[in-house]
Parts: C-alpha cells; sequence; structure tokens
C-alpha cells in the first residue's frame, strides 16, 4: 500500500459541537490502529462498530483519499476538546529476498513508514522544552542527576546550563507564601525588613521572567493587512479558524520593541518556522493557536504568514493577548533525504556505490555508474497472473547483463527461455594440471600437448559442459582416473587423430557422466 506522505502533522485537535460524531483525518496512516483518539483526556477505545461514545472506528486507512474517525452513540458532548494522533509500531515486519523479484510495493510502504515515524518524532520534539535556534551553542549540558534535583526547582546558570536551585521546592513554596503574607499585612512587613527587601526581589524577578516567554498586544477587529498601531496585533480575519496571516507592531505594549523577536519566528528552516498562542489575558481558556510560515518585516511592522491549528473561545477589540510562541529547529534528516528527490518524478539521486541498506545497515542494493550512461535497468510491476519484468532500457537493442562475482554463477530458479540463450565458448589453456570449470563456458576447446589427465573440482551438480578436444599427435586425455566419468558405451572414445572429438559431460547425484558425441573435421 504506496502512500503520498504530507507534510503535515500527525496530531490535530478540534473543539465538537453539540452531538458530533465524525472528525476528519488531515495525515495519512497505514491501519486502523494506527489512530489514537483522546476526547478531553480520556483515551476512547477502537471498535468497527462502537457501541457508544467511548468508542470509535476509523475509515480511510492506507489511502490518500478521505480519513476520519466515528464517535459511537450520541458523538461528544459541546466544546470538548478531541486530539486524533497517529502512533505507528516502531517495527519492521518486511524482508527483502537476496533473489528474484523486487517487491516494489512494499519498499514504498516501508520508505512511507518511515516517513510517518519522522513527522511523529518531529511532533514529539514540537511538544518538548528546546533551545532556541538563534542560541549560539553547540550542545547543552544534561540535567543533574536525580539525588541533587530531588525536591528541587529546576533553573539556569550564567551560562545557559541547566542547573537546579539551591532551596528545595518546600522552602520556595514557603518564601512565597510569606510574601503574600507580607504584601497583605504592612505590620508584618515592617517588622520584617528584610524579609520583605527579599520578596520584593522575588517578585521582579519572576515579573522578568514571565516579560522573557510573554508578550502583550492588544488586539484589534480591523482584518485588513497594515500596521496596526502601537502594541496592537490584528487578523487577516474575524472568523479565527480562518485566518492565514497577522499584522504586530514592532512595539508591544509595553511600548518595547520587540521586532527582533518577531523576526526570529522565520528563521527556522523547517515549513512550520514556530509556534503562535494568542491568549486572552482575563480569560485565557480563549485562545488561538498556528504555525507560523513566514515572517515579512515592513519597518515598523511584521505581518506573519500563518496555518489555523485549534482556537476555543473569542476575543472582543481592545482585548489584552499574551503572545506565546516557540521556535522550531531547522529541518534535519528528512531535508537531506528531500535535497535528492528530483522535483517532478521523485527520482532517488544516489552517489556511485551507494544505494539500500537493512536495519542493520547491511548492503541490500548498491547502484553503480558510468560516464554519460544512456542504457538503463528497468523494473516495472504487473497486473493480476503476469510477472514483473526486468528489462534493459535506452538505445534500441541493448543487453541486460546479469553476472555472478568472481567464479559464482547466475541461478535461475524455474527459468523458462524463450528466445535464443547464448553462452559463452571458451578455449581451455592446455598444461601439465588442467581443471575443467563450466563456469568458464557451455563449450570449450581443447588442443592437447601431451598426454594429459583432467580434473573437474569446480563441477556441481547440475552442471554441463561439452569438449571439442583436437589431438594431432597421438596423445591421449584421461577423464576417468582423476574425474571418475562414466561412460554411456563403459569405455572412453579414441580420439581422432585429426579435426576435433566432441564429448558432453554432465553431472548429477554427484557422478559425472559422458558421451562421445562424434568427430568433426573442424
Amino acid at each position: 500500500m504506496a502512500l503520498i506522505i504530507n507534510d503535515t502533522s500527525s496530531r490535530v485537535t478540534y473543539t465538537a459541537t453539540s452531538g458530533q460524531t465524525e472528525f476528519t483525518i488531515p495525515f495519512e496512516f497505514f491501519d486502523e490502529t494506527d489512530i489514537v483518539v483522546y476526547v478531553e483526556g480520556s483515551l476512547l477505545s477502537y471498535n468497527a462498530s462502537p457501541a457508544d461514545n467511548t468508542e470509535y472506528s476509523v475509515t480511510g486507512a492506507g489511502s490518500n483519499g478521505t480519513k476520519k474517525i466515528t464517535v459511537g452513540g450520541a458523538g461528544v458532548t459541546l466544546n470538548d476538546v478531541v486530539l486524533i494522533y497517529r502512533d505507528v509500531p516502531l517495527e519492521r515486519l518486511s524482508d527483502f529476498a537476496t533473489s528474484g523479484p523486487f517487491d516494489i510495493e512494499t519498499l514504498n510502504t516501508e520508505l512511507d513508514k518511515i516517513v510517518a515515524l519522522l513527522q511523529q518524532a518531529n511532533d514529539g520534539r514540537n511538544l518538548s522544552l528546546r533551545v532556541p535556534a538563534s542560541d549560539e551553542v553547540t550542545s547543552v549540558a544534561t540535567i543533574p542527576n536525580s539525588t541533587t534535583r530531588a525536591t528541587k526547582v529546576l533553573a539556569f546558570d550564567s551560562n545557559g546550563d541547566p542547573t537546579v536551585s539551591t532551596e528545595t521546592l518546600t522552602e520556595i513554596e514557603g518564601a512565597a507564601t510569606s510574601a503574600t503574607a507580607a504584601a497583605a499585612s504592612e505590620t508584618a512587613a515592617a517588622a520584617s525588613e528584610t524579609a520583605a527587601a527579599a520578596s520584593e526581589a522575588a517578585a521582579a524577578a519572576s515579573a522578568a521572567e514571565a516579560a522573557a516567554v510573554l508578550l502583550k498586544f492588544a488586539y484589534s477587529t480591523t482584518t485588513s493587512m497594515a500596521d496596526p498601531g502601537s502594541g496592537v496585533v490584528r487578523l487577516n480575519n474575524a472568523t479565527l479558524s480562518s485566518v492565514t496571516a497577522a499584522a504586530f507592531d514592532a512595539l508591544d505594549g509595553d511600548g518595547t520593541d520587540v521586532s527582533d523577536l518577531l523576526a526570529a519566528m522565520g528563521s527556522s528552516s523547517n515549513t512550520n518556522k514556530a509556534l503562535l498562542i494568542l491568549k486572552k489575558v482575563s480569560a485565557p481558556q480563549n485562545f488561538a493557536a498556528f504555525y507560523v510560515t513566514a515572517v515579512t518585516d515592513n519597518t515598523g511592522w511584521l505581518q506573519l504568514t500563518l496555518t489555523y491549528i485549534t482556537h476555543a473561545g473569542s476575543w472582543s477589540d481592545t482585548d489584552d493577548l499574551a503572545v506565546v510562541f516557540a521556535l522550531s529547529g531547522d529541518a534535519g534528516s528528512l531535508s537531506a533525504l528531500a535535497a535528492n528527490l528530483d522535483g517532478n518524478g521523485f527520482n532517488i539521486i544516489f552517489d556511485d556505490g551507494t544505494g539500500l541498506l537493512d536495519d542493520s545497515s547491511n548492503e541490500q542494493l548498491i547502484f553503480g555508474k558510468v560516464a554519460s550512461a544512456v542504457n538503463y535497468t528497468k523494473i516495472s510491476n504487473a497486473a493480476t497472473g503476469n510477472g514483473p519484468t526486468v528489462a534493459s532500457e535506452g538505445e534500441t537493442n541493448v543487453d541486460l547483463n546479469v553476472n555472478g562475482k568472481g567464479t559464482g554463477r547466475v541461478v535461475l530458479n524455474r527459468a523458462t527461455v524463450t528466445e535464443n540463450l547464448r553462452d559463452t565458448v571458451y578455449t581451455i589453456s592446455d598444461g601439465a594440471s588442467v581443471d575443467i570449470d563450466p563456469a568458464n563456458g557451455a563449450i570449450q576447446f581443447w588442443t592437447l600437448g601431451a598426454n594429459r589427465t583432467a580434473a573437474a573440482s569446480s563441477m556441481a551438480n547440475g552442471d554441463s559442459v561439452t569438449l571439442r578436444i583436437a589431438d594431432g599427435s597421438g596423445f591421449t586425455l584421461d577423464l576417468t582416473t582423476t574425474m571418475g566419468v562414466v561412460w554411456k558405451d563403459n569405455s572412453a572414445p579414441t580420439l581422432a587423430t585429426s579435426g576435433y572429438t566432441e564429448v558432453h559431460l554432465e553431472k548429477s547425484g554427484g557422478v559425472i557422466r559422458g558421451v562421445h558425441v562424434g568427430d568433426f573435421a573442424s
């Protein structure tokens, strides 16, 4: 089942309408069991015929067409959040044979699953805490061990490396409780000036930390893409699910120039360069989430190109919004593979001597090249009742060469020859020790220079060879002593003193049998 795996997230969420039962799956998957569904954080069970709204069925497995889940019973409740994601098992259940037809469909499925697993890994990475792509580091130190970090709070040192607080979580929470009590009790604050100063410093640090990860803008219902004015953000559509762009002023709600921060959302080489979330400050349950795919700096204001993900609730004009964003890292190994794909037919470009490896990194198929090549091999599949084809292509008349390595042979199981089969004609080099090897050719000429005794250590069951022996000087050729040839007429032929004596040898059951074909003048 070959699929086109599109560049999309393997996760999607919906905010349900009352009694909604069907939800579209925008990504590809292979089996019904690849789909996982949660409603309001509760895991649903797959059932081809769901009995109630704790079960769901799946349509469209292994297809690039319409794909959806259907929740059973009365469906889900109004505003329920429905999460659907793909979970392809990290396994490989197919293996390619070392000979015979090459299963292109299975290869396509394996490649599709590799891309699907990479997308799942990318989605997992997008849900994790990451260093910004703009950070000038090549690695990040590991967090302290479990003994050191137990009951502590994760923090970062002066180098930006992870560390833990000196105080325990209980101590920090106690300090926060004390700070609250100090703010509520002027008498207690006056009695403990040192504690109050420490509380004020902690509060200032918390505020600074919040400002580092959140920006504040006022929402405008105007939808034209232009400078929205100081501290204002506007979207290009009043319907959040239809939004494709946003206009941010270079100054946030505090009058700080944040243009560089906003521009950084367009720096990744990934298609989805950043995740952008807008929340109403006074009612954070009213939010919208988008992918940022491009950023245009218009000097004084910036336009972000967006892809809608999900939302809940709505906003009114001048509502204060908290702007949260996370940058995506640059594209990894999948883009390296994409760089070797052409833009039209999706041919894979292999360097000379490279190809496909198995899951243990052993070579399975290696490609070689020659300069200015015009002839090539074409592998075609076939409909029911017909066999796949391996053929040579290119010029009008082109041989298909299939060679064994060294003395290895090409073995054709259950072969049917529909055209002329031409074998090699070989001339044996005369000598005191000659080992007849059928791999050298089906027809072999031998001109004797003296009396000879031949061997055939390379001759295996199923091998055969025709010898044309020239003897003009009365020499003899012993094929019986070493080779143990059993002759049809129970005796070896006498060699002709002119022309050629032709004998045919074949081996089966560990025995070489011979027949005198005849004598020929030439």
